[in-house]
């Protein structure tokens, strides 16, 4: 509900008066008294003849009908906070609805929600992704580059690692909401074996064979 253009909010056509409400007497709050064994009590309620304004549009607009308002949208530009996550929520004072007649304006929330993305997964203020290697990679070790949220960066593969191990990118996380902490970033090793080889390949790979002990692998 936004302010009515046609009579700036007042409710009242061509500028005329609003008139004093004679359910109130201009109070806004009537009383009404109920008698019991226990003697009286009192109960004061808003005036539902003018909803606690005090006053009444005698000569309403016919645009909002004497409500000053209508129904409408507008725009506001919204700041949103470094790290906020699923179901947080911010409050943007005084552009909600609108009151009766002139009447200030409630507050909007806004509440986020998240897009997956394509390569990342968030834990908290922790990012995970996938990255994958070959075997020779996984072997000898090596030097990678991987995707984080402020730009590729370079991540050393120590020799020997294995699959599914998960090496740690300090500060190239999330920052927490009202805090100076920064996540890490988690970088799971996928060990990729290659669906097709070339004739070299395959020679460079049964000459590993011939060299590896398999039977130290298994216990049986």
């Amino acid at each position: 509900l936004v302010g009515c253009e046609r009579c700036n909010g007042t409710g009242s056509k061509s500028n005329s008066q609003p008139a004093t409400c004679s359910s109130c007497g201009g109070r806004g709050q009537v009383k009404t008294i109920q008698r019991s064994m226990f003697g009286q009590m009192v109960r004061v309620s808003e005036c539902p003849a003018c909803r606690g304004m005090g006053t009444v549009v005698t000569n309403p607009c016919p645009e909002c009908r004497g409500e000053g308002r209508v129904h409408g949208q507008t725009k506001t530009d919204v700041e949103i906070p470094a790290g906020v996550s699923e179901g947080n929520y911010i409050t943007v004072r005084g552009h909600g609805n609108r009151g009766i007649r002139g009447g200030g304006a409630g507050n909007l929330i806004v509440e986020f929600s998240e897009r997956p993305h394509k390569n990342f997964i968030r834990h908290g203020s922790d990012i995970l992704i996938d990255a994958k290697i070959t075997f020779a990679q996984a072997a000898l070790g090596d030097e990678i580059r991987v995707p984080t949220i402020s730009g590729f960066a370079k991540l050393q593969i120590p020799a020997g690692i294995q699959s599914e191990k998960i090496l740690r990118m300090k500060g190239k996380g999330v920052p927490e909401v009202r805090s100076q902490r920064v996540g890490d970033q988690l970088v799971r090793i996928i060990i990729v074996t290659p669906r097709k080889i070339t004739r070299k390949e395959k020679k460079l790979y049964e000459e590993i064979l011939s060299l590896e002990n398999n039977d130290s692998l298994n216990d049986f």
